[in-house]
């Protein structure tokens, strides 16, 4: 796979979050570098992305002490972002034949067990419509 090929949208959301991940590879000084593995996929996420706030601009007109929310955790649209960029980058690596790790889990429900605290929102509502009866 090259690097090449990927949509721009692609290379735009995964390049500065592979980008993290090398430099936070770098700053734990792996054996290995910064190859993918399972294990330093879900410590990265664990204690570098949910550890995180949201980032928001204040509300026009409203004064920070009058703002109801706190500071709130990320959700799971950016914790998916995070590892669909790690996989991709698990992938790329794959392709030059440097990883032969299994590959990590890019679905939610692989990782939830091993990372704490992933908001999954409410349960899906469903959208069938339903008829009320006329009178």
């Amino acid at each position: 796979m090259k690097k090449d090929s990927r949509s721009p949208n692609k290379r735009d959301a995964y390049g500065p979050r592979q980008k993290e991940w090398r430099e936070w590879c770098l700053r734990k000084r792996f054996a290995d570098g910064e190859l993918v593995t399972e294990a330093k996929m879900v410590a990265f996420l664990d204690r570098e992305v949910l550890s995180r706030v949201v980032r928001t601009q204040p509300k026009k007109g409203v004064s920070p002490a009058e703002e109801e929310e706190g500071p709130r955790p990320v959700g799971l649209a950016t914790f998916s972002l995070y590892s669909a960029a790690i996989v991709d980058l698990w992938k790329e690596q794959v392709s030059m034949d440097l990883n032969h790790h299994p590959k990590p889990p890019d679905e939610r429900e692989d990782l939830e067990g091993d990372v704490r605290g992933v908001k999954t929102g409410p349960a899906p509502i469903e959208t069938r419509a339903v008829r009320r009866p006329r009178p």
